[in-house]
């Protein structure tokens, strides 16, 4: 367990259920218990008070909870029956009514002071451990604070700041306040490729899945970068209910995408357009993912897909279906429109169509 001081009192919970092994990454050092029985959770918590005696740490009963399938901790409902995380209701709905006014205020030259971005980025963090694809939305707001000295300092709004409010705002609309479990058992396999010329392509390993995009004539200028990252965005979108509450593992052999994927961030306007549509599909689908980096040696099927080679990619592929994955008009138009602005009305009403024919 972790103490916050010599002076505070421990306050260890036992949780018992399906979510023993498992346990979300903002509790692993704190003293929260987890155990496979409620038998089991007594035994942990009884060694745990009685460690904290001989150690001379004050143990409050009153804070000591469980054994239980359901508690609250830092804030954050824990089911391990259900195996969610969730945001208490009156929080949820704090939390909706505090964005909606922080999007009003990002579309006007308002101030806003220092105090005011501590109790959003609270807010928002307690959010962000229920839906970790919201974390990279909290950053810009975290350094706008950072550089104010007192809770009454002001500031304007970035448009960093600006983008990462209008991302919660529109993933608010969608968001019921739970999450499930994470897990550590890599679950399905995506792998992309993209040439500068014909187009791009992926496949889905296990299912086995794939489909390919021609680039329109508007994206002949587009970095590679982005044009490697889009064919993950677009298989995250409609691949999404095959990977639905599960870890998955993105392959690619561009480094500036998996070194992107891997920040949560990136320089450029438009491959940062298509991390933020990323990161709503992965909200959206409960996913998470490890990117990794392939040899452009091993990446023969995807690039054989990029470059519209569909016999060398079925040869190399065979165990595919002939027909590729269809994929919603809707989502090319959002993703593809490199003038679209970023969660405008038409950008939701296009992200929202993709989701219903997905």
């Amino acid at each position: 367990m972790v103490l916050s001081g010599p002076h505070q009192s421990v306050r260890p919970s036992v949780l018992f259920g399906r979510g023993g092994s498992v346990r979300p990454s903002a509790f692993e050092t704190l003293p929260l218990f987890w155990a496979p029985d409620a038998s089991s959770g007594l035994r942990d918590l009884s060694s745990a008070v009685e460690l904290a005696t001989r150690l001379g740490l004050p143990v409050e009963p009153s804070k000591v909870e469980g054994p239980s399938t359901t508690l609250t901790f830092l804030g954050i409902e824990i089911d391990t029956v259900s195996r969610e995380l969730r945001l208490p209701r009156d929080k949820l709905l704090r939390l909706k009514g505090i964005i909606e006014e922080w999007r009003v205020k990002a579309t006007k030259k308002s101030s806003v002071t220092k105090h005011q971005l501590d109790v959003l980025v609270g807010l928002l963090s307690d959010a962000a451990q229920v839906v970790p694809a919201g974390r990279p939305f909290i950053r810009q707001l975290i350094d706008a604070k950072s550089e104010l000295k007192r809770a009454s300092h002001f500031t304007r709004l970035s448009p960093g700041c600006k983008a990462d409010i209008f991302w919660w705002s529109a993933f608010m609309e969608e968001w019921n306040g739970t999450g499930l479990f994470p897990t550590r058992t890599i679950g399905p396999v995506i792998t992309a490729d993209a040439s500068g010329s014909w187009g791009c392509g992926a496949f889905l390993e296990g299912p086995c899945f794939w489909f390919q995009v021609q680039w329109p004539s508007e994206w002949s200028q587009v970095n590679i970068a982005a044009k490697e990252l889009f064919p993950l965005v677009v298989a995250i979108a409609i691949w999404g209910p095959q990977c639905k509450d599960s870890q998955i593992c993105l392959n690619s052999d561009n480094q500036a995408v998996v070194s992107a994927l891997a920040t949560r961030s990136a320089k450029d306007p438009f491959l940062s357009h298509l991390l933020r549509s990323l990161f709503f599909f992965l909200a959206h689908y409960n996913i998470s993912y490890r990117a990794q980096h392939i040899a452009g040696k091993r990446n023969r099927a995807a690039d054989a897909l990029s470059r519209n080679k569909l016999n060398e990619f079925l040869s190399v592929f065979p165990q595919a279906p002939k027909s590729p994955s269809p994929i919603p008009g809707s989502l090319l138009s959002m993703l593809l429109d490199i003038k679209l602005q970023w969660t405008s009305t038409h950008w939701k009403e296009l992200f929202r169509a993709s989701l219903e024919r997905v």
